[in-house]
């Protein structure tokens, strides 16, 4: 979705498009940290398991009324996800 397409949404489908974007990136996480510990490396799957609590408590600390911090964090969590697409293994 494109900044210009949020403006035609209202708060709480904003709120839903915000909610969604960490949702996605803490299953791509989630799948990072399964992959590493099937891997026996306890040391990656500690660093995702960490950046997913850190993601958790940041979507958690944005004010469910600031627009502009939902959209930022939209923008970045979607790079993230889009970065740690090619790390998983099919």
């Amino acid at each position: 979705m494109s900044e210009h397409d949020y403006s035609l949404l209202d708060g709480a489908a904003m709120y839903d498009v915000f909610y969604e974007a960490g949702t996605k990136l803490g299953g791509r996480l989630v799948a990072l940290d399964r992959q590493a510990k099937a891997r026996g490396d306890e040391a990656e799957s500690a660093k995702w398991r960490a950046e997913h609590v850190a993601l958790n408590r940041e979507r958690a600390a944005v004010d469910p009324n600031d627009r502009a911090a939902q959209i930022a964090a939209v923008k970045r969590w979607n790079a993230r996800r889009a970065e740690l697409k090619g790390l998983l293994y099919d």
